[in-house]
């Protein structure tokens, strides 16, 4: 009867605790699950919760209080390696041995060491803030001693298992839950009649304390989650199961290690290269997930092995390295642990260096040791600008921590530029005679202004350096201004900037507003099928910085006509920084919903942008994305461009040969 009662018991606590993975009854052998817990924590079915399922006595069979009460035994050792560690062999396809004890134990009953995933040393607590492996995307690691703390601590022919070797453990041995030497836990048997005892050793997390001991047994593969970089493989029992299963990195978990003949560490031979000559030039790739050559460094003076640079960071979502050659992916720069502790290794495998912050910051790579730092910029301030060499502070924007801005009133045209001077040394600055901001060069684009007051903007995203002119405010009566329209057949509507600039309520090609419309490469006034570098009539040629309202390269004024022109990149920031956007879908022409945002300005008034993507070849490319042309070129080989998605919106440079959306402006 005690059965019968609390059976439906049970299986409402495993309903009720099913989004936990709470697993009451046996688990298939070789079943492979996973968790879904987002929190900080290690697995809820670690800890406490399964000490609620503990009392499970009361289901065994008479065949298994019969097994409880025989006396096992544990092989013998068939074979000891030359550091005196011991293997049997259980008969397994793969011809694995499986070691007698666990890491850090002189016999089969003993628990042994814990470790935390990828480490290879003990420690007295196991945190997420304490693991070095916790967060960092990793590839399976056997073998590897950096992480791996069978061969690290044992060496020779010893690695740590992978999941599938813990798998085919599973799959081609017998598994019988008993007491061995009063140690509770799994004798595994193999075909040829050999075994190895596994104690359940239980798990060291989030304390000093060690959980579930002579319950629960947790062995960690050397698999990492395929997509959870805080997760990785290992084996989990319990007195009526035992499966693979994912958990917490920072988990102190036992180790057992298997003995492969064919293994033998030997080093990759790529991370031991040295450059023989110093590189020309050196790239940034992966730097606000941004893959395109665009972002470099710079030889120092006085030691061509030497690079620095600076840059802004807005995300880092896979990590980042250095190439040496534009479109060369082979000679790279990167990290041969997958851990941000400047060093370097010339490999064409290798980890990309992971990247956390956001902001300023100015990098120095040495290609000759192989070693790299970056330094953080706090404080940005110019001077020389009408020939005063006073400094001036800019303020640093609490969202986009990576932009500055500052006011500055231009009288004249000074004699050889002003400077933007880093953390207050005149030892890194940067400037430039175009928009482009550039590493230890002057800025010039006052020679250009007229007398006023400006607002100048550096976003070291875009890396980009804007003077914009503060207009006075006049007196108007805001009831007799037009707020909408129609130039040439077109809407147009006001936002309320302070350009007074008017917008397109469309894009290009399109009738409703959230029509995606047509495609066009950059400086190009008609769309086509395909877009490629080969069929592209600007990549590579050099054209005036700004082609607004140029019919020859300007889409908008070539099809609509009249006033109607590209936005600059200035105008499409003004669009982003003065209005309030909202991720949001729409209606289009065919009765689909699209994503885009609505634009709202300071006076009500608000456009929509659908995510048509952009172009290459005669695909689209991505979704939930929008890209839009801008009439500001980067360089022979990019146009400034619009991008946004549901999380970010900036411009950057582009290749011209993409195919973008338009939306007109008119003055």
């Amino acid at each position: 009867m005690k059965k019968l009662l609390l059976l439906p018991l049970l299986l409402i606590i495993a309903i009720a605790c099913s989004d936990l993975e709470m697993y009451t009854f046996e688990i298939p052998e070789g079943y492979i699950t996973e968790t879904t817990d987002t929190d900080d924590n290690f697995d809820s079915d670690d800890t406490a919760d399964d000490e609620e399922d503990t009392d499970t006595d009361d289901f065994e069979t008479e065949e298994e209080e019969q097994e409880q009460a025989e006396t096992y035994t544990v092989s013998d050792a068939t074979g000891t390696d030359d550091n005196g560690y011991e293997y049997v062999d259980l008969g397994l396809s793969s011809g694995l041995r499986w070691a007698r004890v666990n890491i850090g134990a002189t016999s089969p009953e003993d628990y042994g060491n814990y470790y935390a995933w990828g480490e290879i040393e003990t420690k007295s607590i196991y945190t997420s803030s304490n693991c070095v492996t916790y967060e960092v995307k990793m590839e399976d690691f056997s073998g590897n001693p950096e992480y791996d703390a069978a061969q690290a601590n044992w060496g020779g022919h010893w690695r740590m298992p992978t999941d599938d070797e813990f798998a085919e453990l599973i799959d081609e041995c017998k598994w019988t839950h008993t007491s061995y030497n009063d140690t509770v836990g799994y004798i595994v048997t193999g075909v040829n009649g050999n075994s190895i005892f596994l104690p359940a050793a239980g798990i060291y997390s989030q304390s000093y304390s060690l959980y579930n001991a002579g319950e629960f047994g947790y062995y960690w593969s050397s698999t990492p989650h395929a997509s959870k970089t805080g997760s990785a493989y290992r084996l989990y029992f319990y007195i009526d199961f035992w499966y693979i299963k994912n958990n917490y990195r920072f988990c102190g978990h036992s180790v057992r290690a298997i003995y492969d003949e064919d293994f033998e560490y030997q080093q990759d031979s790529n991370t031991t290269q040295t450059l023989t000559e110093a590189p020309e030039q050196l790239y940034f790739v992966g730097l606000n997930d941004n893959w395109d050559f665009d972002q470099q460094l710079y030889p120092t003076t006085g030691n061509e092995w030497k690079f620095e640079g600076v840059t802004g960071v807005s995300s880092c979502p896979w990590g980042y390295y250095f190439l040496i050659e534009e479109d060369n992916w082979t000679d790279c720069l990167r990290s041969s642990t997958g851990i941000d502790d400047g060093t370097l290794a010339y490999t064409s495998n290798g980890y990309n260096i992971p990247f956390d912050d956001t902001g300023v910051f100015i990098w120095t790579v040495d290609c000759e040791n192989l070693t790299y730092e970056y330094i953080e910029v706090t404080k940005v301030s110019y001077t020389g600008f009408n020939d005063d060499w006073t400094t001036t502070a800019m303020t640093q924007d609490s969202d986009s921590p990576w932009i500055f801005t500052a006011d500055i009133t231009i009288t004249s045209a000074s004699t050889t530029g002003g400077k933007f001077l880093l953390n207050g040394s005149s030892s890194y600055y940067v400037g430039g005679s175009t928009e482009a901001i550039e590493w230890k060069t002057n800025c010039t684009q006052d020679a250009s202004l007229t007398a006023g007051t400006y607002t100048i903007t550096l976003d070291f995203v875009n890396m980009t350096c804007t003077f914009e002119l503060i207009e006075e405010e006049e007196d108007d009566n805001s009831s007799n201004i037009i707020t909408t329209g129609t130039i040439n057949g077109y809407e147009w509507i006001d936002l309320g900037l302070s350009s007074g600039l008017k917008w397109a309520t469309v894009n290009i090609g399109a009738t409703l507003p959230a029509d995606y419309g047509d495609y066009f490469a950059w400086g190009e006034t008609e769309t086509k099928k395909s877009f490629t570098s080969s069929n592209s009539e600007t990549y590579g040629v050099s054209i005036s910085s700004n082609i607004s309202g140029d019919e020859s390269y300007d889409a908008a004024i070539a099809n609509w006509g009249s006033t109607w022109r590209l936005p600059t990149a200035a105008e499409l920031r003004e669009l982003y920084n003065n209005c309030t956007w909202t991720w949001t879908t729409q209606e289009n022409s065919d009765g689909e919903t699209i994503k885009g945002y609505i634009v709202e300005g300071s006076n009500g008034n608000s456009i929509f942008l659908p995510a048509a993507s952009y172009k290459y070849k005669t695909t689209t490319q991505v979704t939930n994305q929008g890209d839009y042309w801008s009439a500001t070129t980067g360089s022979t080989s990019y146009g400034t461009q619009l991008k946004f998605k549901s999380s970010s919106i900036t411009t950057q440079a582009s290749y011209r040969y993409y195919g973008c959306s338009i939306r007109p402006v008119a003055d």
